[in-house]
């Protein structure tokens, strides 16, 4: 896990040099959920609670900390980590991205991440987003 601070032009350039797939923006105003490719500019970084930018291999955690520094927290996994993976749906019948107007179920992969203490007991570490599964069949009308 990597722990970094960073301004606001560097948490933009961080984003694009690791090619994450999304973005899931938590702000004062709203939440909701961006492919990077539809991000024209980082300007909800002024409003910003947290977010997490992230693909199937690593995410990107950013809270906004005093001084219009980002607190920011890489965490890329090893392949040999233990994992629980799960699906969940963000939103039935309606895109849970802002562009798109469609109806198909759209969910989101997160994995639980394990590992052991000294007496064997498993607990999950970390949870992270993987990724966004569009379901093929369509819902509502």
């Amino acid at each position: 896990m990597e722990k970094l601070y960073l301004d606001k032009n560097a948490v933009r350039d961080r984003c694009i040099k690791e090619q994450f797939d999304y973005a899931w923006i938590n702000t004062y105003a709203k939440l909701y959920l961006k492919k990077i490719a539809d991000i024209k500019n980082f300007d909800f970084l002024d409003d910003l609670i947290e977010a997490k930018f992230f693909n199937e291999s690593k995410e990107m955690s950013v809270i906004k900390d005093r001084n219009d520094e980002f607190s920011v927290v890489i965490f890329s996994p090893d392949t040999e980590n233990e994992y629980i993976e799960e699906k969940q749906i963000l939103k039935r019948g309606k895109s849970p991205f802002e562009a798109e107007n469609n109806k198909i179920l759209y969910k989101i992969i997160v994995r639980h991440y394990i590992d052991y203490d000294c007496e064997g007991q498993a607990y999950v570490y970390y949870t992270k987003l993987c990724g966004i599964d569009p379901e093929v069949k369509k819902y509502g009308k």
